[in-house]
């Protein structure tokens, strides 16, 4: 509409240019052509600059509204997405030593075709923060229509199994029964018996001793070994975090070829490694217990309480 008017303008220019040229003082028919032509082109070059000026307006115009449509329209369709809905968190291990990953089964179909999602991969403790993050590819999401705010969400560990390092306030009366169990199963003897939870059977003479029965029996010494807090970087399936440990002292009835019957004392380590609270107070350690014999008190202390200070922390249960 604007074009036609500068048209029309510019034929109306070239209309009274022709008038005032007949209204004015006769000219040869030279100059008539001459101003004639000026004028033809002067009001042809001014419609031209004003044609242009005019469709560049337009096509600015036009480009602005449909791109402000556009942003319109995306930010209309988009559907947004949160890909972290009912993904489930995962934990294996305990406290210090605790793995996280994720379970995406409960999520939407839609996260599942687009998402996958990757975990710090670092141990963790309780009341550690942690990222997963939401990996995706972003040209494919918004094709299909979707959006997400964040790609990138954190967790608390929280009311993980802990190894425990210390055992107040503990339930430990099914430790014990297995300790017992084990104590029992080691200590196993048959009279004539030349050895008594895996040592040779003590004799004060050249003689071997032979076992004839336990006279007596009771709890030496207890306890509790944890591994120092710098060291924990130490800890593997070679060796152990924490352990729980009891010496008994038994008193043998025994005899030999030269002074008949005697009375001898042997040593009984029992031991529970990696002993772990579930945050409810009930405990769990490692399936397998262990054991070891002794003929002097003293040496079993040395090997499993006084030469473990290096890394542990030791406390004595009274």
């Amino acid at each position: 509409m604007k074009i036609k008017k500068i048209v029309a303008s510019a034929l109306l220019l070239c209309m009274v240019a022709s008038l005032t040229a007949c209204g004015s003082k006769e000219k040869t028919p030279e100059e008539e052509f001459s101003d004639s032509l000026n004028s033809a082109y002067n009001s042809i070059k001014n419609w031209a600059s004003s044609a242009s000026s005019e469709l560049s307006k337009s096509y600015n115009y036009s480009s602005n509204s449909t791109s402000s449509e556009k942003s319109s329209e995306i930010s209309t369709n988009l559907k947004k997405i949160d890909p972290f809905k009912n993904l489930k968190i995962t934990y294996t291990g305990s406290s210090p030593y605790i793995k996280a990953s994720t379970d995406s089964t409960q999520c939407d179909s839609t996260v599942n075709k687009y998402f996958e999602f990757k975990t710090e991969d670092k141990y963790l403790r309780n009341g550690d923060e942690f990222t997963v993050t939401a990996v995706y590819n972003a040209d494919n999401l918004e094709e299909d229509g979707f959006y997400i705010d964040t790609d990138t969400q954190t967790y608390v560990v929280d009311a993980q199994p802990e190894y425990i390092t210390s055992v107040d306030g503990l339930d430990l009366s099914a430790l014990q029964s297995e300790l017992n169990d084990k104590r029992v199963a080691v200590t196993a003897a048959n009279k004539g018996d030349s050895t008594f939870a895996g040592i040779n059977i003590p004799s004060p003479s050249w003689f071997s001793g032979y076992f004839d029965s336990i006279s007596s029996e009771k709890l030496k010494s207890t306890y509790l070994l944890s591994m120092k807090k710098n060291f924990e970087e130490k800890f593997n399936k070679d060796n152990f975090y924490n352990r729980y440990i009891q010496i008994y002292e038994y008193v043998l009835n025994t005899h030999n070829g030269k002074n008949g019957n005697e009375k001898e004392k042997v040593y009984v380590v029992i031991y529970a490694n990696n002993l772990a609270n579930d945050g409810k107070g009930v405990l769990s350690w490692d399936l397998e217990l262990d054991s070891k014999g002794y003929e002097e008190y003293n040496s079993a202390v040395n090997d499993y309480v006084t030469s473990k200070k290096e890394y542990y922390n030791v406390s004595e249960i009274k």
